[in-house]
């Protein structure tokens, strides 16, 4: 009998059930995940109204790039449009970066004292240092429990 379409992507969701509550259950879910959409990078971080993200996993490598993902932490989550849009009370969902920018928000003082780069060619007009080049982010957002 042949295996139905979706049959491809419930085992690796299956497995990512199963260890969620383990040390790989970050990466079992992005594998779940990319079976079905295949992506290049990931970054997990858990955002909270107080305070600055907590991160989770990521799937970066090298130096420059682990770097960006620590100054990302640090402080350029401030600029980031997911991040406001969060603030601003943005649904569970699925979203594109580019859809959750503001027209002209680097016009703001916000950036200012932040480790980015102007880059009229990327998505958001700018880059973290390190930060991989002409990616397009799709953006997953979900509640916790708690918060």
């Amino acid at each position: 009998m042949p295996e139905s379409p979706a049959a491809y992507w419930i085992a690796p969701f299956a497995h990512a059930l199963d260890r969620y509550d383990q040390p790989d259950g970050a990466q079992a879910l992005l594998a779940a995940i990319g079976a079905v959409a295949p992506f290049q990078l990931a970054l997990s971080v858990v955002h909270r109204r107080e305070g600055g993200p907590s991160y989770v996993f990521d799937t970066f490598s090298g130096p420059r790039a682990k770097r960006a993902v620590q100054l990302f932490i640090a402080g350029t989550y401030l600029l980031n449009p997911f991040y406001n849009a969060y603030l601003a009370g943005l649904p569970a969902g699925i979203y594109l970066m580019r859809d959750l920018a503001p027209d002209n928000y680097l016009d703001s003082g916000l950036y200012h004292g932040l480790e980015i780069r102007r880059h009229e060619d990327e998505e958001l007009g700018y880059r973290t240092h390190g930060w991989p080049e002409g990616m397009e982010e799709l953006l997953i957002a979900m509640d916790l429990p708690g918060g």
